[in-house]
């Protein structure tokens, strides 16, 4: 199982499992995101956009195929839909055949969401560096720290370089 967390408070809804309950799309915030993170050993936040391509491509295939297969209780995968809605969001997941949940980050409901997934992150994460692009992957551990930050090019790794570099650390 890559996620396995509730919350105990009746007031608060619990926060699914990407796993076993279908495609979903749930409104995540910054004190669920911590209390997962701290909870496991390495956390991988995927952050997507209804428009952009290359995530739903790497949704899509790359992702779908790593939590069908892989099977480490370790490792987290937290996809993170940046702008737009539920109801958007759902039906992207489902037209490019995702079998999973994924979370949401929404303010305003528009791209300009960016600001705001850039101020919840750096919440979180002390090393966070402002990004405006998607897809977004950060690799970090449980203490909060980002450990596959690029700092040759001043950019994140991919999905795929994030996992390489995770062997390193397992």
């Amino acid at each position: 199982m890559f996620f396995l967390f509730s919350c105990s408070t009746s007031t608060k809804e619990s926060i699914k499992n990407i796993k076993g309950n279908g495609v979903f799309v749930q409104k995540i915030s910054v004190s669920d995101l911590d209390e997962i993170i701290s909870s496991g050993d390495f956390t991988i936040i995927y952050c997507w956009g209804t428009w952009c391509s290359p995530c739903l491509t790497t949704l899509g295939s790359e992702i779908n195929n790593i939590l069908d297969t892989l099977n480490n209780e370790r490792i987290k995968i937290i996809p993170i839909c940046i702008g737009g809605n539920e109801e958007k969001s759902l039906e992207v997941l489902k037209k490019i055949k995702f079998k999973y949940g994924s979370y949401l980050f929404s303010k305003t409901g528009n791209s300009l969401d960016k600001y705001f997934m850039n101020d919840m992150l750096k919440q979180l994460f002390p090393n966070y560096k402002k990004q405006n692009y998607l897809p977004l992957v950060l690799l970090v551990d449980k203490n909060k720290n980002i450990i596959n930050f690029n700092k040759d090019e001043d950019d994140y790794l991919s999905f795929l370089e994030s996992l390489l570099s995770l062997k390193n650390h397992l």
